[in-house]
């Protein structure tokens, strides 16, 4: 989609892709509620990224994980966030 291609949901590398950020979001949404260094390792491994500021309760879900730029938000309710960001 990014690079001007159709965006086939069935292609091998998305596919995988999907695979190991399920695994990941599994993990992540498996840990104890005081297992913050676990999480934070796993953060790491799905969004490429995870700073001090960033914080995620589980459960969280998402397709790739990588396509993702945390940012600073603060809710006491559910969210969907629904973006598109290059990788």
């Amino acid at each position: 989609m990014i690079t001007g291609r159709l965006y086939r949901s069935s292609d091998d590398l998305l596919r995988k892709e999907r695979e190991n950020a399920r695994w990941l979001l599994k993990a992540f949404n498996d840990t104890l509620p005081d297992d913050r260094e676990k999480r934070d390792i796993i953060l790491r491994k799905l969004l490429g990224t995870s700073g001090s500021n960033i914080y995620i309760e589980p459960p969280f879900y998402c397709d790739y994980g990588y396509n993702i730029a945390p940012a600073i938000i603060s809710t006491p309710i559910s969210i969907v966030l629904c973006w598109t960001a290059h990788r």
